[in-house]
């Protein structure tokens, strides 16, 4: 089956002085698809997120997002065209509550500007509204709804992991860029945070690409993954034939996972 790509990232290369940290890696991400990179840490799988994301540079290589160049963008503009991400630390407003965090990350999206937001002009109630109506229908989505109105710091780490999945989407992305939505989770949190990320993608058709170093969560939810070693692709494909790839078993997965 052709994958048509949503995003489609080629050859891109990021250095850091005379050091490689990504050499070459080409991924694409197709409409509706969850697709995972995985590799070691230090094998540029988040110097090549950041690249995507026009967080920095890449020396060489092409990023395009429904074929459209994405190149030199910053990432603000990149948000704009439908490319969001989460970060491995945390990010949130701590003092501001959940719904509050939401309804600003939204704020982007309208269309009043700084002297109406002021003065409470017609436009700026009318994107306020719709900040309001579209947090309310993320906090629903992500389960977090009981936790609306508590500051972002008072929130249990699982549901601040949750929180940050939640303020992305409010950007109302394409393709959402998750950088270990899993870390520091238990399995039961891990596992009902896989299940919303499926939910998400079958009833929007969101397409998602994430860092993951949980193969269980991996495996699990990934239609397709990529595998990087040294910022050089060792291998890609779904999920069994990654599970299978004899160089991927040995350096990555281990026996007892494949087991």
């Amino acid at each position: 089956m052709i994958r048509r790509p949503l995003l489609d990232v080629s050859d891109v290369v990021v250095r850091y002085g005379p050091v490689v940290a990504v050499d070459g890696a080409t991924l694409s991400v197709g409409d509706g698809e969850l697709v995972a990179l995985i590799g070691p840490n230090g094998a540029g799988k988040t110097s090549l997120f950041n690249a995507i994301a026009g967080v920095l540079r890449p020396e060489e290589g092409s990023v395009r997002l429904d074929g459209e160049p994405l190149d030199g963008l910053p990432p603000h503009i990149r948000a704009r065209r439908g490319l969001a991400r989460t970060f491995q630390g945390g990010r949130l407003f701590s003092r501001m509550t959940l719904r509050e965090n939401l309804e600003v990350a939204h704020y982007e999206r309208g269309r009043s500007g700084l002297a109406s937001g002021c003065l409470g002009g017609p436009l700026a109630r009318r994107d306020r509204h719709r900040d309001r109506r579209l947090a309310g229908s993320v906090l629903e989505a992500m389960d977090l709804a009981d936790f609306a109105d508590l500051p972002c710091a008072s929130l249990p780490f699982g549901m601040q992991r949750r929180a940050e999945v939640a303020r992305a989407l409010c950007l109302e992305p394409r393709i959402l860029l998750l950088d270990e939505p899993s870390a520091g989770l238990d399995p039961a949190e891990s596992a009902a945070l896989a299940a919303t990320i499926v939910r998400l993608r079958d009833t929007t058709g969101l397409a998602v690409l994430l860092i993951e170093h949980d193969m269980t969560f991996v495996m699990n939810i990934s239609d397709y993954i990529y595998v990087l070693d040294f910022g050089v692709s060792l291998a890609e494909g779904t999920p069994q034939q990654v599970r299978s790839d004899p160089a991927v078993v040995a350096a990555y997965l281990g026996v007892d996972v494949v087991a």
